[in-house]
């Protein structure tokens, strides 16, 4: 996702990158969204990061309420 909205950054379309399997990149990516509220957040995330999100995900339990944001998770299945 990165990689193919990068150049079409604007004032409506910000892109980042964040390692979700480190603590540094979880704090990166509450960064990121307390950075730009008025902006929907999209999480492009490899299908192997759930060991990332079973060690750092807890860091986004109480995080959305305090970013005044409503989450909503979808899951790819390639076939």
């Amino acid at each position: 996702m990165f990689k193919a909205h990068q150049p079409h950054e604007n004032d409506a379309l910000v892109c980042g990158e964040a390692d979700l399997d480190s603590a540094d990149g979880w704090i990166e990516l509450v960064t990121i969204a307390a950075e730009f509220p008025e902006h929907l957040e999209v999480i492009n995330s490899a299908a192997r990061s759930n060991k990332g999100l079973g060690k750092y995900g807890l860091t986004l339990r109480g995080t959305p309420g305090e970013l005044n944001r409503e989450p909503l998770t979808f899951r790819g299945i390639n076939r």
